[in-house]
């Protein structure tokens, strides 16, 4: 036999009935701010991240040269984004509420328990005051399901004799039918009461059912944000590793001692006013003097006589165009072109 459809009155005191306070109300609303709390630590954690990446240092990067560091940086920034927006939403989606209903419980007694569903069967056969001596779920919603059909069928009889009372005309079986219709009123008490039981046990298996839904669901979300933000810390470390390569060290470039080779008297003369004798002689002679080029322009070129046993100190000297060293007859070299580019 089918139970019967529910009314509008049966059905506003099951609302009312998944209204009332629920032992699990206190872990679930400690589960759902631990959650808040979660989403609120990575972003800022995610904030923190990203403003410390020092996004500037890309623009550093040429796509010439560190074409591999470019795209990993962009990968890596943006993967660790997208993995941070991911965790919240999986902490947002795991605070939609989850409600537990009676189709949702008469589904549950009715269908091979697996998972979760095997859960709330374990504990309700486990526990009397769940299940009401009914021994599990199936046999509590029956019995819920028996009551309820007693229940209209005794109120659909208190009617009848209501209104057979009314038209009857015969005092005495009026009377009859009085006492009958208060035996009636007596019965509804009774099953009332019994279905009131039965119904308060199924509210306990709904909050039952949606604790244990909502609390997997937490878990379940939380283990993968966990996973999420380590790939997301894996990504960060990577763009900063290519956002910021190794400075390469500037060699220095490497000057080349040049000889000078003053071969007038004049030009030794010259020397001799800037230098010592032993240094000018040298400078005078085949070999010439060690010297590095500083620099060349229009106005003459820079030069420095590096130290040797003939010029123990080293010396800076600029030979002009209007030099006299610039007006040798037999040598106009007085520096190698190419030390001084």
């Amino acid at each position: 036999m089918h139970a019967p459809a529910q009314t509008a009155t049966d059905t506003a005191k099951d609302q009312a009935a998944m209204l009332a306070a629920s032992v699990y109300d206190t872990p679930l609303k400690q589960m759902t701010t631990a959650v808040t709390w979660l989403i609120g630590a990575l972003a800022a954690v995610g904030a923190a991240m990203i403003a410390g990446t020092q996004l500037s240092s890309i623009g550093q990067l040429s796509w010439s040269l560190n074409r591999g560091r470019l795209l990993v940086a962009g990968i890596s920034i943006s993967a660790a984004v997208g993995l941070i927006l991911l965790s919240i939403g999986l902490l947002y989606s795991a605070q939609t509420p989850t409600t537990t209903d009676f189709d949702r419980l008469r589904k549950l007694a009715n269908t091979p328990a697996k998972g979760l569903d095997l859960e709330v069967h374990r504990q309700v056969s486990g526990d009397s005051s769940l299940h009401r001596g009914k021994e599990n779920l199936k046999a509590l919603m029956d019995a819920l399901d028996n009551i309820r059909t007693e229940y209209y069928k005794t109120k659909d009889r208190k009617y009848s004799c209501q209104l057979a009372a009314a038209r009857e005309a015969d005092e005495t079986k009026r009377a009859a039918m009085a006492a009958e219709y208060k035996r009636y009123t007596k019965e509804l008490e009774v099953l009332d009461t019994r279905m009131d039981e039965y119904r308060r046990a199924m509210l306990r298996v709904a909050q039952l059912d949606k604790f244990l839904r909502t609390r997997a669901r937490y878990r379940h979300a939380s283990r993968k944000v966990l996973v999420l933000a380590a790939l997301a810390g894996i990504a960060f470390v990577s763009f900063a590793w290519a956002a910021n390569p190794p400075a390469t060290a500037t060699a220095a470039i490497a000057q080349r001692p040049v000889a000078a080779q003053t071969l007038t008297a004049a030009a030794v003369a010259t020397l001799k006013t800037e230098l010592r004798t032993t240094c000018a002689a040298a400078a005078a002679s085949g070999g010439g003097v060690p010297m590095v080029a500083l620099s060349s322009s229009p106005a003459g070129i820079d030069l420095i006589i590096t130290p040797t046993l003939d010029c123990p100190e080293p010396h800076r000297l600029v030979i002009s165009p209007h030099d006299p060293l610039r007006r040798t007859g037999r040598h106009e070299r007085l520096v190698d072109p190419s030390a001084s580019r």
